[in-house]
Protein backbone atom coordinates (compact mmCIF):
# COMPACT_ATOMS: atom_id res chain seq x y z
CA UNK A 1 0.00 0.00 0.00
CA UNK A 2 0.93 3.50 -0.58
CA UNK A 3 0.21 6.17 2.18
CA UNK A 4 -1.39 8.86 0.58
CA UNK A 5 -4.84 10.33 0.07
CA UNK A 6 -6.48 6.43 0.12
CA UNK A 7 -5.32 6.52 4.25
CA UNK A 8 -8.21 6.76 6.14
CA UNK A 9 -8.75 7.52 10.09
CA UNK A 10 -10.11 3.88 10.43
CA UNK A 11 -7.10 2.17 8.23
CA UNK A 12 -4.66 4.60 10.30
CA UNK A 13 -6.40 3.01 13.66
CA UNK A 14 -5.64 -0.56 12.05
CA UNK A 15 -2.20 0.43 10.99
CA UNK A 16 -1.49 1.64 14.80
CA UNK A 17 -1.92 -2.31 15.89
CA UNK A 18 0.71 -4.41 17.31
CA UNK A 19 -0.58 -7.69 15.17
CA UNK A 20 -0.87 -5.79 11.98
CA UNK A 21 -1.51 -8.89 9.63
CA UNK A 22 0.09 -7.04 6.25
CA UNK A 23 3.73 -5.33 5.50
CA UNK A 24 2.49 -1.57 5.04
CA UNK A 25 5.10 0.25 2.80
CA UNK A 26 4.69 4.13 2.88
CA UNK A 27 6.20 6.37 0.36
CA UNK A 28 5.27 10.25 1.56
CA UNK A 29 5.67 12.24 -2.00
CA UNK A 30 7.29 15.40 -0.40
CA UNK A 31 8.24 16.44 2.91
CA UNK A 32 5.49 19.13 2.70
CA UNK A 33 2.34 16.46 2.66
CA UNK A 34 3.84 14.75 5.77
CA UNK A 35 3.84 17.78 7.42
CA UNK A 36 0.65 19.08 6.28
CA UNK A 37 -0.63 15.71 6.28
CA UNK A 38 -0.81 13.40 3.00
CA UNK A 39 -4.83 12.98 3.97
CA UNK A 40 -6.15 16.80 4.39
CA UNK A 41 -4.42 17.11 7.85
CA UNK A 42 -5.29 13.73 9.33
CA UNK A 43 -1.38 11.48 9.00
CA UNK A 44 0.74 14.42 10.96
CA UNK A 45 4.70 14.08 11.21
CA UNK A 46 3.98 12.42 14.78
CA UNK A 47 1.54 10.13 13.16
CA UNK A 48 4.23 8.81 10.55
CA UNK A 49 6.88 8.22 13.33
CA UNK A 50 4.37 6.06 15.75
CA UNK A 51 3.51 4.13 12.58
CA UNK A 52 7.04 3.30 11.81
CA UNK A 53 7.27 1.70 15.57
CA UNK A 54 5.71 -1.34 13.86
CA UNK A 55 8.69 -3.46 13.02
CA UNK A 56 6.97 -4.76 10.04
CA UNK A 57 6.95 -1.68 8.05
CA UNK A 58 9.37 -1.21 5.82
CA UNK A 59 12.16 1.44 7.39
CA UNK A 60 13.24 2.77 3.98
CA UNK A 61 12.25 5.92 3.60
CA UNK A 62 12.89 8.92 0.80
CA UNK A 63 13.24 12.42 2.24
CA UNK A 64 14.04 14.49 -0.27
CA UNK A 65 15.52 17.49 1.10
CA UNK A 66 17.23 19.21 -2.10
CA UNK A 67 18.74 21.98 -0.81
CA UNK A 68 19.47 23.26 3.18
CA UNK A 69 18.65 26.78 2.35
CA UNK A 70 15.44 28.25 2.93
CA UNK A 71 15.71 30.72 -0.04
CA UNK A 72 16.68 27.99 -2.76
CA UNK A 73 13.72 26.19 -1.09
CA UNK A 74 11.12 28.56 -2.23
CA UNK A 75 12.80 29.21 -5.31
CA UNK A 76 12.43 25.52 -6.32
CA UNK A 77 8.83 25.86 -4.99
CA UNK A 78 9.04 23.03 -2.19
CA UNK A 79 6.47 24.07 -0.17
CA UNK A 80 8.90 23.29 2.85
CA UNK A 81 11.55 25.02 5.21
CA UNK A 82 14.93 23.93 6.23
CA UNK A 83 12.96 24.09 9.77
CA UNK A 84 10.78 21.52 8.27
CA UNK A 85 13.53 18.79 7.04
CA UNK A 86 15.32 19.36 10.30
CA UNK A 87 11.80 18.78 12.34
CA UNK A 88 11.09 15.64 10.47
CA UNK A 89 14.59 14.02 10.25
CA UNK A 90 14.95 14.74 14.42
CA UNK A 91 12.18 12.58 14.95
CA UNK A 92 13.54 10.18 12.06
CA UNK A 93 16.50 9.37 13.28
CA UNK A 94 15.21 9.53 16.85
CA UNK A 95 13.58 5.62 15.87
CA UNK A 96 15.22 2.68 17.50
CA UNK A 97 16.06 0.68 15.18
CA UNK A 98 17.43 3.74 12.99
CA UNK A 99 15.02 3.58 9.73
CA UNK A 100 17.48 3.86 6.44
CA UNK A 101 16.94 7.15 5.04
CA UNK A 102 17.66 7.75 1.41
CA UNK A 103 17.69 11.82 0.42
CA UNK A 104 18.77 14.14 -2.20
CA UNK A 105 20.18 17.19 -3.02
CA UNK A 106 20.87 19.43 -6.01
CA UNK A 107 23.46 21.67 -6.21
CA UNK A 108 24.28 24.84 -8.49
CA UNK A 109 20.68 25.66 -8.60
CA UNK A 110 20.23 29.08 -10.90
CA UNK A 111 21.18 31.94 -7.77
CA UNK A 112 22.70 29.65 -5.30
CA UNK A 113 25.35 31.87 -3.25
CA UNK A 114 28.09 30.11 -1.08
CA UNK A 115 25.63 30.73 1.63
CA UNK A 116 23.01 28.29 -0.08
CA UNK A 117 26.03 25.53 -0.50
CA UNK A 118 27.02 26.14 3.05
CA UNK A 119 23.67 25.57 4.50
CA UNK A 120 22.92 22.70 2.11
CA UNK A 121 26.81 21.30 3.75
CA UNK A 122 25.46 21.90 7.14
CA UNK A 123 22.80 19.30 6.72
CA UNK A 124 24.71 16.52 5.40
CA UNK A 125 27.43 17.31 7.57
CA UNK A 126 24.71 17.50 10.96
CA UNK A 127 26.13 14.76 13.60
CA UNK A 128 22.43 13.37 14.17
CA UNK A 129 22.04 12.66 10.59
CA UNK A 130 23.15 9.28 9.42
CA UNK A 131 21.27 8.92 5.90
CA UNK A 132 21.51 5.46 4.18
CA UNK A 133 22.24 6.60 0.76
CA UNK A 134 22.64 10.24 -0.74
CA UNK A 135 22.30 11.34 -4.10
CA UNK A 136 24.08 14.77 -5.05
CA UNK A 137 22.98 16.43 -8.34
CA UNK A 138 24.39 18.98 -10.35
CA UNK A 139 21.50 21.28 -11.36
CA UNK A 140 21.07 21.20 -15.30
CA UNK A 141 18.61 23.34 -17.36
CA UNK A 142 15.87 21.56 -18.61
CA UNK A 143 13.80 23.34 -21.59
CA UNK A 144 9.93 24.25 -20.75
CA UNK A 145 10.67 24.58 -16.53
CA UNK A 146 10.75 27.76 -14.69
CA UNK A 147 14.38 27.14 -13.40
CA UNK A 148 15.52 27.34 -17.04
CA UNK A 149 14.75 31.21 -17.32
CA UNK A 150 16.01 32.30 -13.78
CA UNK A 151 18.48 34.47 -13.69
CA UNK A 152 21.57 33.36 -11.86
CA UNK A 153 22.51 30.52 -13.79
CA UNK A 154 25.85 29.01 -12.26
CA UNK A 155 29.03 28.03 -14.71
CA UNK A 156 28.88 24.02 -14.98
CA UNK A 157 32.98 24.40 -12.98
CA UNK A 158 31.26 25.79 -10.56
CA UNK A 159 28.54 22.97 -10.38
CA UNK A 160 30.78 20.23 -10.31
CA UNK A 161 33.07 21.62 -7.44
CA UNK A 162 30.20 22.10 -4.96
CA UNK A 163 28.93 18.71 -6.20
CA UNK A 164 32.47 17.11 -5.54
CA UNK A 165 32.28 19.14 -2.01
CA UNK A 166 28.84 17.45 -1.09
CA UNK A 167 29.91 14.06 -2.08
CA UNK A 168 33.66 14.72 -0.05
CA UNK A 169 31.52 16.12 3.21
CA UNK A 170 29.40 12.71 2.78
CA UNK A 171 32.05 10.46 2.75
CA UNK A 172 33.96 12.42 5.36
CA UNK A 173 30.67 11.93 7.19
CA UNK A 174 30.29 8.14 6.41
CA UNK A 175 34.13 7.60 7.74
CA UNK A 176 33.31 9.67 10.74
CA UNK A 177 31.19 7.40 12.11
CA UNK A 178 29.40 3.75 12.46
CA UNK A 179 27.84 4.68 9.09
CA UNK A 180 30.97 3.00 7.21
CA UNK A 181 29.43 -0.66 9.02
CA UNK A 182 26.59 -0.11 6.99
CA UNK A 183 27.31 1.51 3.89
CA UNK A 184 26.44 4.45 2.87
CA UNK A 185 25.62 4.89 -1.22
CA UNK A 186 26.54 8.32 -3.08
CA UNK A 187 24.93 8.53 -6.31
CA UNK A 188 26.06 11.34 -8.39
CA UNK A 189 24.22 12.62 -11.26
CA UNK A 190 27.53 14.92 -13.18
CA UNK A 191 25.90 15.03 -16.57
CA UNK A 192 25.81 18.51 -17.52
CA UNK A 193 24.72 20.13 -20.34
CA UNK A 194 27.20 21.64 -23.01
CA UNK A 195 27.07 25.37 -23.29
Amino acid sequence: RVLGDELRETELAKARRADLAVELKARLFSLAELEQGVTGGTLTVDDFVELLQNRRLARVLYVPIESGSDRILRAMARGYSSADVHTILSKLFALTPLPQIITDFIVGFPGETNEDFEASRRVVLEPDYRFQVVEVFGYTERGGTVAAHMPGTLPQEVRRQRADQLIEDVLTRAGSQDLNRRGVVVNTNMQFNQQ
